[in-house]
């Protein structure tokens, strides 16, 4: 799914790759070939050919560079694009990395080289949802772009990722675009894209005026409000619907959304096999109020492709972590094949968190023990505006540098600093990879206890290297479990494991056995919010596969509330309902699926409900409310009468008989 540039440009101008006097001897079976007829036939293989026949033929040509390091460096440039089409996206990373790096800065003929393997960068990493990285390596390219499409190419890329997490830098590159375009030729639908991204960043910013008028042109340049209907007609238009609804126009949010084709399946339901809501708290510190659109689309087997932000009503943060957590989900692959290919791709539903196991940060508590180690070295945190964009980081950085010690005998106030660099989402890796790592050696040499360093520590571990790399940060979280300055320390050992589970997220043995050894830590008190935490978490693990009796063991020994309706033997029995399919989704024929999440009091009546889930976004809002308003279920005895099930989960099916 990941929409690359072309690598353009010939390997070099009159030497290098196409002298042979570094060429291997070629066996008797091959056909005698100079260096530049194989890397010419591997370069007419790039477009065309299969990702698998595109990656044989770089790798054959790779020993014929043995000794040129410059030319093995722009073959393997080619090689990791490759890669990359293949899914081996950690590979390519490292391999770039080093071809970039081998490449000669003053060669003026190798820039094209250095600026695709630059915007192949950003795009692994965009793709990866490691904004950062991206919009470091979209700056990068962008800087010595020497064509208007690659200068473009980078502009577009930073618009799209910083929308989500420097708002204010991705205006400027909005406005930076605006320049360009205005003093070259572009065609209409590129012209469309940059209107599109334009958009999404104003309905992220709150202007949703602005961001419909924007998306609208989109639609226009695409070639208008037709029967026609392509993929990039999809995401134009639903950025209408989308800003339209905000502007309180439903009739025109409606008709823009039905020409889309969500919520159009001829063949039968959205076949849905598992659905994973995040919980609330955790890591991403989610609020039951915050509320996200993401896009995704589904492989032939089942599992999402790729996922991507589209707007959020809690911050660029919020939606970053649904469009993670939408990569966990799974469909049918037998009923996926009843669903057209064109519905399955740019998929765009409606999300909230669940309340149902609602769960403690790591990182809040082991903030909260390096503060009150701090705290007791006469250390406090600076106060600073709160927030993520651009200017909170320039205002860190500069009270760092005003910091820096001059003779002073300890650093320790600059660890605070340090700290809130090396967890700012708009700080390049490297930086935040820096200055964890510096504050870390801070806190080591000043003796602090491994549960007050470890919020240090684990910042460096999961900043370090390719971000996308998940078997890399566990890697180092098993280092650090065998370093006696951990491991001779409960509550770290525990952080560690904890923090382990949720970088492995699955459901299988692998995340359960991380658990399993947080909560048998014998050295941590019962009470530790550590060891509730990983409770919490093995209880949501024992739910999800369909133990309850011991998911709510679990959860009871994490001394939370337990009322949430995951831990009850039963949930309460639906007893009368009523549901009305909306007249503007059956006149537009919408179908879709609504999964609402609430309470259910002692007497039967829901309460608080929230929509977690909504496909198509928005439709059957108001409908399941409605539906949820008049259900009553089965009383459950209380002895204050209080909540019978809290956290209770109903998902409805609004079909079209066919």
């Amino acid at each position: 799914m990941l929409r690359w540039v072309a690598l353009a440009g010939a390997l070099v101008s009159g030497t290098g790759a196409a002298q042979d006097q570094h060429a291997a001897p070629p066996s008797a079976s091959q056909p005698t070939l100079t260096v530049q007829q194989a890397f010419d036939q591997a370069s007419a293989l790039d477009e065309p050919g299969t990702p698998a026949a595109r990656l044989a033929a770089w790798e054959s040509l790779e020993p014929r560079m043995r000794g040129n390091k410059r030319n093995l460096a722009v073959v393997r440039l080619r090689k990791a694009r490759a890669l990359a089409a293949l899914g081996r996206r950690d590979e390519a990373v490292e391999l770039l990395g080093e071809s970039l790096a081998n490449l000669p800065a003053g060669d003026p003929s190798l820039l094209t080289d250095r600026v695709l393997g630059l915007l192949m960068l950003g795009k692994i990493a965009e793709a990866a949802l490691a904004s950062p990285a991206a919009i470091e390596h979209y700056r990068a390219a962008g800087a010595i772009a020497a064509t208007p499409s690659e200068k473009l190419t980078a502009l577009l890329g930073l618009i799209k990722t910083e929308t989500f997490v420097d708002p204010a830098a991705a205006a400027r590159s909005v406005a930076d675009t605006e320049r360009l375009v205005a003093s070259i030729s572009i065609a209409p639908d590129a012209l469309a894209e940059l209107r599109r991204l334009d958009a999404e960043r104003l309905l992220n910013a709150g202007d949703s005026k602005t961001a419909q008028a924007k998306a609208s042109e989109a639609v226009k340049l695409l070639g208008g409000l037709t029967m026609k209907t392509g993929l990039d007609d999809v995401r134009a238009r639903s950025d209408v619907a989308i800003a339209a609804l905000l502007n309180d126009q439903v009739n025109v949010a409606r008709q823009y959304l039905a020409m889309t084709g969500a919520g159009r399946l001829p063949k039968g339901p959205f076949a849905v096999e598992e659905i994973t809501i995040p919980d609330c708290g955790g890591e991403a510190e989610l609020n039951p109020a915050d509320m996200a659109v993401i896009e995704f689309s589904i492989a032939d087997d089942g599992r999402v492709l790729e996922s991507e932000p589209v707007y959020s009503a809690g911050g660029g943060r919020v939606a970053l972590e649904f469009a993670r957590m939408a990569r966990t989900w799974f469909w049918d692959p037998n009923k996926i094949k009843e669903m057209p290919v064109f519905y399955r791709y740019r998929m765009r539903v409606e999300m909230r968190c669940s309340t149902g196991f609602e769960r403690p940060s790591i990182f809040t508590y082991l903030n909260a023990s390096l503060a009150s180690w701090l705290s007791g070295k006469g250390i406090e945190p600076p106060a600073f505006a709160t927030g993520v964009d651009a200017a909170v980081l320039d205002k860190l950085r500069e009270q760092l540098r005003k910091m820096e010690p001059q003779g002073a005998a300890t650093p320790l106030p600059l660890v605070p600093v340090l700290l809130q660099i090396a967890s700012s989402p708009v700080a390049p890796r490297d930086e935040r990879f820096a200055t964890a790592t510096r504050a870390d050696d801070i806190l080591a040499r000043a003796g602090a206890p491994a549960s007050a360093r470890l919020a240090a520590t684990l910042q460096a571990a999961r900043n370090r290297g390719a971000e996308m790399d998940r078997r890399k940060t566990i890697a180092r979280v098993d280092a650090l479990l065998a370093d006696p300055a951990f491991a001779s320390d409960p509550e770290a050992k525990v952080a560690l494991q904890l923090f382990a589970a949720s970088v492995i997220n699955d459901k299988g043995g692998t995340a359960r056995a991380r658990l399993q050894a947080a909560v048998n830590e014998t050295g941590l008190a019962a009470d530790n919010p550590l060891r509730a935490a990983a409770w919490a978490q093995f209880a949501s693990l024992e739910q999800a596969s369909g133990n309850t009796a011991a998911a709510r063991e679990a959860f009871v020994k994490s001394g939370l509330d337990a009322t949430q309706c995951a831990l009850v033997d039963q949930t309460p029995r639906l007893l009368t309902y009523s549901t009305a399919f909306p007249q503007e989704a059956l006149m537009w024929g919408f179908e879709g699926i609504n999964i609402v999440q609430g309470d259910i009091d002692a007497e039967g009546k829901f309460h608080n409900d929230r929509i977690v889930f909504a496909y198509p976004a928005f439709v059957f809002d108001q409908s399941s409310r409605q539906t949820f308003a008049k259900a009553r279920f089965a009383k459950s005895y209380r002895p204050d009468g209080g909540l019978g099930c809290g956290g209770s989960t109903q998902r409805i099916r609004y079909m079209i008989p066919h």
